[in-house]
């Protein structure tokens, strides 16, 4: 029987340097700790769950974990539950070999008995390994994820939890300043201060917001300003 591939996801360039969140600087420099000692020797396992609901940057600080490993020559992989339920657990065959992992969307799990065990014995290969770090990023806390297998729940609870803050108005404009930079165009505090104003304020619906307001500026071919945001937004 052929070895399953995993369905390891492109990375984009989330890093620590570029993750913009004040109230949630210490969980970065928390794990940047963690990924460090590994270099050295760490000698046990250490579980890290972050969790809160939709777009509080759980996601891009596993990808900044990722890099961050890269960077010191460890070996990393990062998966998101979304692709990899679809697949038989046997796809984790030999992910243990990492020094890091990063799962996304844990909470997808509920559905599966099967991954909900995969997901105990891939903790307890780990334990057994030592010099491991595991990172985990869910929508909820363990104990209210409603797993029927109450093991993982237990095991889970083993590592250091951070709920993570929402993020506040200014880290919002500040990224989609940066967002509308990275797009090659500029957007001002004043216009992002408007569109947290009249938009949904979901940071992910904002990005796809700034987006649009790009392809309107290249139609118009001018900068933007409260009076063509207001007709970009308005068509929009």
């Amino acid at each position: 029987m052929s070895q399953l591939a995993l369905p390891i996801i492109h990375l984009p360039d989330n890093t620590f340097e570029n993750f913009i969140s004040e109230t949630n600087k210490l969980v970065s420099v928390f794990l940047t700790d963690k990924i460090t000692a590994l270099s050295s020797t760490l000698g046990s396992l250490e579980i890290v769950y972050l969790h809160n609901k939709e777009a509080v940057g759980k996601t891009h600080l596993l990808h900044a974990c990722c890099r961050y490993a890269e960077s010191l020559k460890l070996a990393s992989v990062y998966l998101d539950c979304e692709y990899l339920t679809q697949m038989p657990p046997e796809i984790l065959t030999d992910i243990e070999e990492n020094e890091l992992i990063c799962i996304d969307n844990l909470h997808v799990c509920i559905a599966s008995e099967d991954w909900q065990l995969a997901m105990f014995d891939l903790i307890n290969k780990l334990r057994e390994k030592g010099d491991k770090v595991i990172v985990f990023a869910a929508s909820k806390k363990p104990d209210a994820l409603e797993f029927s297998l109450p093991d993982l729940i237990s095991r889970l609870n083993w590592g250091t939890r951070f709920k993570l803050k929402e993020y506040s108005d200014d880290d919002k404009i500040e990224i989609l300043m940066t967002h509308a930079d990275e797009r090659g165009f500029t957007l001002s505090a004043q216009c992002c201060r408007y569109i947290l104003k009249t938009c949904n304020r979901d940071l992910h619906q904002l990005l796809a917001i700034v987006d649009v307001i790009d392809n309107f500026s290249l139609q118009e071919k001018r900068y933007m300003t409260i009076p063509l945001l207001k007709k970009a937004l308005g068509q929009a």
